[in-house]
Parts: C-alpha cells; sequence; structure tokens
C-alpha cells in the first residue's frame, strides 16, 4: 500500500510513513537493541459513511454503470458485500438491496446518493491513525 495507491481519497487521508521511517534510522535507547529488520506498518482504518434508504450516485448524480462505476455482484448479503469492498484497495463505497451487491470504484469526493426505498449506500473512508 502506498498513499497514492488510495484514488478516492485526498492527500491528507493517505498515511503517512515518514515518523516510522526517522524512527527506524535513530539508534536505539540506551538499554534496548535495534531491530533485526525494518518494518513498516500501516496504521490507516476502513470505515464506512452509512446512508439507509439510499442508493449510491456518482458525483454528477447519475446512476452509474455496470462495469464502468461498479461492478454488480448479486446474491450476497450485505456483510459479504462490506467484506469485498475493504478488501480491495479500488473499492470506494458499496450499495446493497435485495436486488444484490455494486462495489463501486467510481471516485465520489462528495458521497453522493438518492433516495430509495430498500437500498442501502456506504462509501468508503481511510481514517489514518497517527
Amino acid at each position: 500500500f502506498t498513499p497514492s495507491s488510495a484514488p478516492f481519497l485526498p492527500p491528507s487521508y493517505a498515511p503517512s510513513f515518514a515518523a516510522v521511517a526517522d524512527a527506524l534510522d535513530e539508534p536505539p535507547a540506551a538499554g534496548l537493541t535495534a531491530p533485526s529488520k525494518a518494518v513498516l506498518v500501516e496504521t490507516s482504518k476502513i470505515e464506512f459513511h452509512v446512508f439507509k434508504g439510499a442508493a449510491c450516485r456518482t458525483d454528477e448524480g447519475e446512476m452509474g454503470k455496470d462495469g464502468k462505476e461498479y461492478q454488480k455482484i448479486k446474491k450476497i448479503d450485505a456483510a459479504e458485500c462490506r467484506k469485498k469492498c475493504s478488501g480491495d484497495s479500488k473499492c470506494t463505497g458499496f450499495e446493497y438491496s435485495s436486488y444484490g451487491c455494486e462495489v463501486w470504484s467510481e471516485i465520489s469526493n462528495s458521497f453522493r446518493t438518492s433516495r430509495k426505498s430498500g437500498f442501502t449506500c456506504e462509501w468508503k473512508v481511510d481514517v489514518s491513525e497517527l
């Protein structure tokens, strides 16, 4: 993972590894030994903005198209839909209903939705814990 691989997030949300890299360059404190191998640990956490009773929309307010702005997956529940999005770095959010799941890759800077009974839209947010 690199900050540039998260295209759906403004740069301020991208995790910063500078502090970790700087700490690895410093000699260990008295009484401590240096680690045998440098390891960078990503400190970001994925969360979702949940919009119940709403369908996901592009920033222009459009529905989007299967294969372009999202991938339609039938016969999976909301938990599986969330899991697919959470594990996909290109996923920007997802929509689910009795019709199935849409895993979105379209960037939505405004978390755009449209009221639609029986639908839920969840836009992905990367919250860095620095």
